[in-house]
């Protein structure tokens, strides 16, 4: 692959990521506060869609009854705000994800032609190979990136991180996506 290239997916691939997982954890804590709350806010604020319960937290009105209802909306109205601010940004991130289809097409087409293997899989397995693939001579090399070989004591001793995790996920990822066929 040319230089960089791989760099490249990996820093669109970690912006997406991060704000997928931030969203989430956002909805999450929401989700997990309403479960807890006052039935009567309960009833109010839980809705099936999360975008339905957001926007019914952000527009409920903060009662001024007492300390624990006062900090529990304004908690939910904040988790509801950071919400629908990484729901944004996701949107801006839209244009990057066009921007990693366009490089996995170019510089992995046989990958991405591969049943079960989009944008974000291409671009994991080619940050993990890295601008030098030409360095995964044998199945070995292959198992030390997947994570699957066992590492040293004193590799973990000074630091020496197996990168295996990023790239078993996108494996386990593509085998599902063929056992629902």
């Amino acid at each position: 692959m040319q230089s960089g290239a791989c760099e490249a997916l990996r820093i669109i691939s970690v912006a997406r990521r991060s704000a997928v997982k931030a969203r989430t954890q956002a909805i999450n804590q929401l989700r997990a506060l309403l479960v807890s709350a006052p039935q009567d806010v309960r009833d109010k604020l839980w809705k099936s869609k999360p975008h339905e319960c957001v926007i019914a937290c952000i527009y409920y009105e903060i009662p001024e009854s007492s300390p624990l209802r006062i900090a529990l909306c304004s908690t939910l109205r904040s988790l509801a705000k950071r919400w629908m601010a990484l729901t944004e940004e996701l949107n801006e991130l839209n244009e990057l994800d066009e921007s990693l289809d366009k490089l996995t097409r170019k510089y992995a087409s046989n990958l991405r032609n591969q049943f079960g293997v989009g944008p974000q899989t291409a671009a994991t397995l080619l940050a993990v190979a890295g601008d030098n693939p030409e360095r995964l001579k044998n199945e070995a090399a292959l198992a030390s990136l997947c994570g699957v070989n066992p590492l040293l004591k004193w590799f973990t001793e000074f630091g020496h991180l197996n990168r295996g995790d990023m790239l078993t996920s996108e494996q386990h990822r593509c085998s599902n996506e063929k056992k629902k066929f």
